[in-house]
Order: C-alpha cells, then structure tokens, then sequence
C-alpha cells in the first residue's frame, strides 16, 4: 500500500508542475515601456550578460534580445506597440483620413453645384 500512496503523492506533484508550467506558458505578461528602456540600458552598458539581467529582471533572454534589437532600430521610438504608432506612421495616417475627408466634401459640392445649376435651367 505505501507504493500506491507514494505513486498517487507523484502522480500529484507532476500535475501540479504540468499545471503551473501550462499557466505560465500561456499567460502572456506585458511591460511598460520604462521597463523595457531600463533592461536595454541594463543589457547595453555591458557590466553584465544579458542573461544574467533577464535573470534577475524576470524575463526571458529573448524578450531582452528582441527589445535591444528594437531599441538599435529606432532609438527615439522603441517600443510602439498597443496600437499607438511611430509619428511617421501617425502622421501618414491622419493625412489620410484628411484626404478622405476632403474628396467626400469635394463630391457632396459637386453633387450641390449639380442640383442648383440644374435648378437655374
């Protein structure tokens, strides 16, 4: 009987590690932008290895990694995301909605100039 208990407190315990590995695969956690910022100047002034950061920032090498990679990509601008844009891209996309806007005004006057010159006839 002691080896059926001890294979139930096993078989327990290997659930239990399933579970709290499938919750903290799957969960994913986001970080503020100083966050990220303070870990690339952690990483870049090289006192010490990037693992060792992660490691004692709670974060994956990778996510590091991809943050330093973004970091030297656009200094000014990092770390985007959660739909706010870079303001090149802001900038492009306001034009836009500005032409919209325009060319739809522009045909309402057409249509007007249209009704009241025929009117006149």
């Amino acid at each position: 009987m002691v080896g059926g208990v001890r294979l139930k407190q096993w078989t327990q315990r290997i659930e239990n590690v399933r579970i709290s590995r499938f919750e903290v695969s799957h969960v994913t956690q986001k970080y503020d932008n100083d966050f990220k910022l303070h870990a690339v100047q952690l990483a870049l002034e090289g006192h010490k290895a990037a693992s060792e950061i992660a490691r004692d920032l709670g974060i994956s090498v990778k996510s590091l990694y991809g943050w330093i990679a973004k970091y030297r990509e656009d200094p000014e601008t990092p770390f985007v995301g959660s739909g706010n844009l870079r303001p090149e891209a802001k900038a492009m996309r306001d034009l836009e909605w500005e032409n919209r806007q325009l060319r739809e005004e522009n045909e309402i006057l057409k249509k007007a100039m249209r009704i009241f010159t025929n009117d006149r006839k």
